[in-house]
C-alpha cells in the first residue's frame, strides 16, 4: 500500500454537521461514473474554481468531469464531503502528503472545494477544525499545509481562524502558504 492509500485509509471523520469519507469503493467504479459526473458538474462551477489552476476550470462536460476525477484520485487522496442530514456530496477534501529524501515526512498539503450554496455557512471552518482533530488522534502527521490564491481573502481567513499561520514556504504570485504544526 502506498502512501496515498494508507492516508486515504486513515482520514475519515465527523463534525457537528459533516461527514468526511473516503471515496473508495463507492466513487471510483465505472458503474458509478454517471453519479459522480453529475455530482462534480454541480460542484466545479466557474464560481467555485474561479481561484483554482486553469486544469480545474471549465470542465463543463461528463467526460472532462471523469478525466479530472480520475487525475485527482491517481494525484493523492480524495475524501468527499457531505452534510449529516442528507446523502448529496457537497464537497471534496485533497490530501498529499509529501515525500522528503524517498521518506514521507509527516507534511500534508491540504485543499477542498465546498459546492456555492455551500458558502457561508460555517462548513469550511468546521471541516478543517475536524480535518485538525483527526490530525492531532492520527499522530502522523507533522503539519498540515494549505496553499491559497492571494485573492481569496475568505479562505485565508478561514485558514487563520483555524490556527494556521503564515508559512515560510515559497510564496508565489499564484499561492500563498499556511500551515498549522502539530508536532515539531
Amino acid at each position: 500500500m502506498n502512501s496515498a492509500e494508507k492516508l486515504q485509509h486513515r482520514c475519515h471523520f465527523k463534525t457537528a454537521r459533516l461527514s468526511v469519507e473516503n471515496v473508495y469503493p463507492n466513487y471510483t467504479d465505472t458503474a458509478s461514473e454517471p453519479i459522480i459526473a453529475k455530482n462534480l458538474l454541480l460542484l466545479l462551477t466557474p464560481e467555485v474554481t474561479q481561484e483554482l489552476p486553469k486544469s480545474w476550470q471549465n470542465i463543463t462536460r461528463a467526460e472532462q468531469a471523469i478525466a479530472w476525477w480520475q487525475t485527482q484520485l491517481n494525484e493523492g487522496v480524495v475524501l468527499v464531503i457531505k452534510t449529516q442530514t442528507d446523502d448529496r456530496i457537497n464537497g471534496l477534501l485533497f490530501l498529499y502528503e509529501a515525500i522528503k529524501n524517498g521518506q514521507l515526512s509527516g507534511d500534508v498539503h491540504l485543499g477542498y472545494l465546498l459546492k456555492q450554496s455551500a458558502w457561508g455557512k460555517g462548513y469550511a471552518s468546521e471541516l478543517l477544525a475536524g480535518l485538525i482533530g483527526w490530525a492531532k488522534q492520527d499522530r502522523q502527521i507533522n503539519k498540515l499545509i494549505g496553499g491559497v490564491s492571494p485573492s481569496n481573502k475568505a479562505s485565508m481567513r478561514v485558514l487563520e481562524k483555524n490556527g494556521f499561520k503564515s508559512s515560510q514556504l515559497k510564496k508565489s504570485e499564484a499561492t500563498y502558504f499556511f500551515e498549522y504544526t502539530l508536532k515539531p
